[in-house]
């Protein structure tokens, strides 16, 4: 198989969805009470305009909708990149795969919660308040990703790397018994949701599990026939039925789940594979673009941004006028923690990639393999992606 040629569309979609988080925390934070009477009301049943416009808000900032659209196209990247591994046995394959997702996740978090650590101890050192307390505990705990202690978002990372046996057990059984096989495992992962003891309860693969296969399911080459069919009116249709789905009905339903998970795949599906030149010029503009690639450390260093906000009094009183001061919150949040994100996606998460292809120099040589953001088109003889491995995006 030739290697894949980058999909910056999928980039795009990263990025967004980084921002969608952000601005998710901070609308949040801005009145919590949100949460309960508005988020997981259904929106047929408010009355009150503002909470109308807050709920309407939070349809378009979601951060669990954001974080199954990164579950999704790490099943999606992490498939390709299995699909590119040489020849070798299960144990080989299984231990390449492993270390380098370690090396990809961790130094960025490890980074992140050390800052965390280091100001919290700043603010008690000069009698300062309203900035988290954290101790040693917490952080070696929080930074390993053995407990979210410190961190809360850190969990969807947590996810990640408990979802490796996953995706190499589905990628050994679709390679050996093909896609109906990959189909029968996505079924397995949906019943698990309500039965999440099938994958041991661990780090909220629950109701998580299907977005990772389900992104697997793209990665296969009927995948791309299917979806390059796709006209901008039924992908509108998509778009808004992934947004909306979930909020006419009781927010906690599983069938909503399912069916908005679905929707997901053929979201990130139809990014990666149709023909749709108005969603592409944006996806692929220089902005939205620097957002995809820094989107990791947006995701990360952006609450600890946030931890700083809110410790200043002022900015973390409730108010009843939440999207408004949220979204101001979350643009400043956002200008403060870009350069710093720049800075650790350069400095951080690339050497931490390049020290996962030193660890697993010793079974050879590797294919060239793509990015978070890749389709199966082909790249000229000898060209090569400038960004390597499995773990260039979570």
């Amino acid at each position: 198989m030739k290697p894949a040629a980058r999909n910056h569309q999928l980039d795009g979609l990263r990025g967004i969805a980084a921002i969608a988080v952000v601005y998710y925390h901070a609308i949040l934070h801005a009145d919590v009470r949100l949460l309960e009477h508005v988020l997981y009301a259904q929106i047929q049943d408010l009355t009150n305009a503002r909470d109308i416009v807050a709920k309407l808000a939070m349809m378009i900032f979601n951060g669990d909708e954001a974080v199954m659209i990164f579950f999704v196209l790490s099943g999606l990247v992490l498939h390709q990149s299995l699909q590119r591994e040489p020849a070798g046995s299960l144990l080989s394959i299984t231990t390449r795969f492993t270390l380098q997702r370690l090396c990809r996740i961790l130094p960025a978090v490890i980074v992140c919660m050390l800052a965390i650590y280091v100001v919290s101890k700043a603010y008690l050192l000069v009698g300062l308040s309203g900035f988290p307390k954290v101790t040693v505990d917490q952080l070696w705990r929080n930074a390993l990703l053995v407990q979210i202690t410190m961190h809360g978002p850190s969990g969807s990372v947590q996810t990640e790397l408990a979802a490796i046996p996953i995706l190499l057990a589905c990628f050994f059984i679709s390679r050996r018994f093909g896609f109906l096989a990959l189909v029968l495992c996505f079924l397995f992962a949906i019943i698990q949701i309500q039965y999440p003891i099938l994958l041991f309860r661990y780090a909220n693969l629950g109701p998580n599990g299907c977005a990772f296969v389900g992104g697997m399911l793209l990665a296969l080459p009927e995948a791309r026939s299917w979806f390059a069919r796709i006209g901008p009116g039924l992908a509108a249709a998509n778009l808004c039925f992934f947004m909306i789905c979930r909020h006419v009905v009781p927010y906690q339903s599983i069938t909503a789940l399912v069916a908005q998970t679905i929707s997901c795949v053929i979201l990130v599906g139809t990014t990666a594979y149709a023909t749709l030149p108005l969603l592409t010029a944006l996806l692929q503009s220089k902005g939205v673009q620097f957002l995809g690639r820094t989107s990791y450390s947006i995701y990360l260093l952006n609450v600890f941004t946030l931890f700083c906000l809110w410790s200043i009094p002022e900015l973390s009183t409730p108010t009843r006028y939440a999207v408004e001061i949220g979204m101001i919150i979350g643009s400043v949040s956002l200008l403060i923690t870009l350069p710093f994100a720049y800075a650790s996606e350069r400095w951080i998460e690339r050497p931490g990639i390049a020290l996962g292809r030193i660890l697993t120099s010793w079974n050879g040589p590797r294919p060239v393999q793509i990015s978070a953001a890749t389709t199966h088109s082909d790249i000229s003889p000898g060209q090569t992606s400038k960004l390597a491995p499995d773990g260039q995006e979570l």
